[in-house]
């Protein structure tokens, strides 16, 4: 038995109190989770070649991670199947980035705090058609009355596609009037795709849709997700425009 009335012993203890909290957390097992989300640029950026994401989106995720002692893995699907495994999955634990759909919410928890805030856009050729038009979108992602209004969009034929850059690439072709996105995304495409003096980008900025980081119901203590996401997002403010499917 130890004598902790010498010098020694108090050293012993002290160091025994004080390490004893550290190396349990360090020895505690991440929490695992696998999230979804579809490639979306600028802010979810998929690069095939080494099967690794950028953007402001998995950057955001990333530093939760660190914030929650989580190991994150990311898949980049199509939005289709993003939605399908929403609604019929269970192989994955948190999809991002969200906007509130109800139905959605039926199977999800919602974090509370906005990952960023989109703005829908209608991206078009200069001088194009303004009836009877083709105007694409990503596959599941129905244009609303209320937004084909505020675009000036009037007697269209919905074009599903599996990507923006797919879409990009109809427009140019002449193939569609037109397409609706995230303004931030249309306007990082035809940027990278040299078009700028060729398209327009038409935004409806009085119709903001915040998007969200979700989780599969009861994987995670939302509350506390919320609190580092206040945190995170204080110390290093996001942009406002981002992805939404």
């Amino acid at each position: 038995m130890h004598d902790f009335s010498t010098t020694r012993g108090w050293l012993v203890l002290l160091l025994f109190m004080v390490w004893t909290p550290f190396s349990v957390r360090a020895n505690a097992p991440e929490k695992q989770l696998r999230c979804a989300t579809t490639h979306y640029p600028p802010f979810t950026i998929y690069h095939p070649s080494t099967q690794q994401f950028s953007g402001s989106d998995t950057d955001l995720l990333r530093q939760l991670a660190a914030e929650m002692g989580w190991h994150v893995s990311i898949d980049n699907l199509p939005w289709s199947r993003v939605n399908y495994e929403i609604h019929s999955g269970e192989q994955y634990d948190c999809f991002f980035s969200l906007s509130y759909k109800a139905e959605r919410a039926k199977h999800l928890d919602y974090t509370d705090v906005p990952m960023h805030t989109t703005h829908y856009a209608l991206i078009k050729t200069k001088g194009g058609r303004q009836a009877n038009q083709v105007i694409g979108s990503l596959r599941g992602i129905p244009l609303s009355d209320e937004l084909a209004q505020r675009l000036n969009i009037d007697k269209f034929t919905m074009h599903f596609s599996t990507s923006n850059e797919q879409l990009l690439e109809m427009l140019m072709l002449n193939r569609i009037d037109g397409f609706v996105t995230n303004s931030e995304v249309g306007k990082y495409l035809i940027s990278q795709a040299k078009a700028e003096e060729y398209l327009t980008v038409d935004v409806a900025n009085e119709l903001p849709v915040p998007t969200f980081l979700t989780f599969r119901r009861g994987r995670v203590d939302t509350q506390a997700v919320n609190a580092a996401l206040q945190r995170l997002l204080s110390a290093t403010p996001i942009a406002t425009t981002g992805a939404t499917q």
